[in-house]
């Protein structure tokens, strides 16, 4: 982080990002614009990369990797998250987290 061509290269993406968000100010924008400097920055393992895009593919709002740790964050519509989960944890042998958000805040629903 000290090169100044690497400074300047997640300066771009970053404000790329955030010009993102700010045009699609919703939750799909965020998690758009969350993937895509992943993606720029060249941080984030390619299998995370790869992930978030099968995770849209089945139906998630959005996916991106999380920037500290080996993991990955969707937001799914309530109704197709049973289903995505157990097709998720048939094709990866990972850990899967399902929350359910409401006024209550977060709660973990099922953990594999």
């Amino acid at each position: 982080l000290s090169s100044p061509s690497v400074l300047r290269k997640l300066s771009e993406a970053g404000e790329k990002a955030m010009d993102m968000a700010v045009k699609e100010c919703n939750l799909e924008g965020l998690l758009s614009a969350s993937k895509f400097f992943a993606e720029r920055c060249g941080i984030v393992e390619r299998d995370l990369l790869r992930l978030c895009h099968r995770i849209e593919e089945l139906g998630a709002l959005g996916a991106a990797p999380n920037m500290i740790g080996n993991a990955v964050h969707a937001v799914v519509p309530a109704e197709k998250a049973g289903w995505m989960l157990g097709i998720l944890r048939r094709e990866y042998d990972a850990q899967v987290l399902m929350d359910g958000f409401g006024r209550g805040g977060a709660t973990v629903k099922h953990l594999n």
